[in-house]
């Protein structure tokens, strides 16, 4: 693929409006433990090898900062005091 069309693609993703990255609340982790970890707005699913994924609903501020300090290695600091009702709206 040639340079220009990475180019076009990473703006695409990253900035235009309709990007779904734009619209949306994800994020990802591979854990050393095997648990794939992976958020979309407010639910989380946890995917254990061999295992059926568990889907995990997130009701509150609390939970989102719990879940993203715990589960993503995000510390608490970086997290927006208002993230919750932002991605409830999306």
């Amino acid at each position: 693929m040639p340079p220009i069309d990475r180019a076009i693609a990473n703006w695409w993703t990253s900035s235009h409006p309709e990007s779904k990255f734009r619209r949306n609340l994800i994020l990802a982790r591979a854990g050393l433990d095997g648990v794939r970890r992976s958020l979309l707005n407010l639910e989380l699913t946890l995917q254990k090898p061999g295992a059926e994924a568990q889907r995990i609903p997130i009701t509150s501020q609390t939970e989102m900062k719990e879940i993203l300090a715990g589960e993503f290695l995000i510390p608490r600091a970086d997290i927006a005091p208002d993230l919750f009702e932002k991605v409830r709206l999306f």
